[in-house]
């Protein structure tokens, strides 16, 4: 359970090993004294050989980092991301960087109206909402 005067880090995930990352910069961020929830979406239609690979992983990253994973089974993933990430009300969301000509961030900062801090091997970014508007004049 969460408490009311708790922080809560996001950390926006997928079934990558490379997203210990992402959940480390998240729980970095957010200290000793608050929590980081790490979410992910995942589709309906796995096959059960990818399902059971990307159960492994999940598994795998929750241990090695001590957070507790949600699984979020959708096909409209970005809204339903954007309303758990509105019902926690975190002071920091996390990912790490999209694929080419994904604007997954982007939507992201604007929809939830945050700050979120990409996360990749070369550092960490920010995309923010105005940052986000900015682009979309260009």
């Amino acid at each position: 359970m969460i408490n009311s005067n708790q922080k809560i880090a996001v950390a926006c995930i997928t079934a990558q090993p490379h997203c210990e990352r992402i959940i480390n910069a998240a729980k970095t961020a957010a200290g000793s004294c608050e929590r980081v929830v790490a979410l992910t979406i995942r589709s309906n239609n796995l096959d059960p050989e990818r399902k059971a690979d990307e159960d492994a992983c999940l598994k795998m990253l929750s241990e090695k980092t001590g957070v507790t994973i949600k699984e979020i089974f959708d096909e409209a993933p970005l809204l339903s991301l954007v309303n758990l990430i509105e019902q926690l009300s975190p002071f920091s969301v996390f990912t790490g960087k999209p694929g080419q000509g994904s604007n997954f961030v982007g939507q992201l900062a604007l929809l939830c109206n945050t700050v979120v801090s990409v996360v990749s091997e070369d550092g960490i970014t920010v995309a923010t909402p105005d940052s986000e508007l900015a682009k979309n004049k260009d």
